[in-house]
């Protein structure tokens, strides 16, 4: 078994208020879950207006698979005009 983690840190410059912060990480996170069918958390920050931490993680039978599947939940948080990708760190745990 293979486990694929990525944390993502984020700046919203466009984020007003804490519940305004709240609406746009939800949808976010429940876009990325729908589309890759990964596990999906704000884990840090929940108290700052502008930045959030994401935690993403997958379970799979390969390296390869997990990599890729990390990549592409990346370059799909990356493509968000409403967040600035400021912290990637990613780890693959084989168990």
């Amino acid at each position: 078994m293979v486990v694929g983690i990525l944390c993502i840190n984020v700046y919203l410059s466009g984020s007003l208020s804490l519940k305004d912060k709240r609406r746009i990480i939800r949808s976010s996170l429940a876009r990325v879950q729908n589309k890759f069918n990964v596990s999906a958390a704000e884990v840090d920050f929940q108290d700052d207006w502008h930045r959030s931490g994401f935690g993403f993680s997958c379970v799979t039978n390969e390296t390869g698979h997990a990599d890729s599947m990390m990549g592409a939940v990346l370059r799909f948080i990356e493509s968000d005009p409403q967040m600035e990708v400021i912290g990637v760190s990613t780890e693959v745990i084989h168990l």
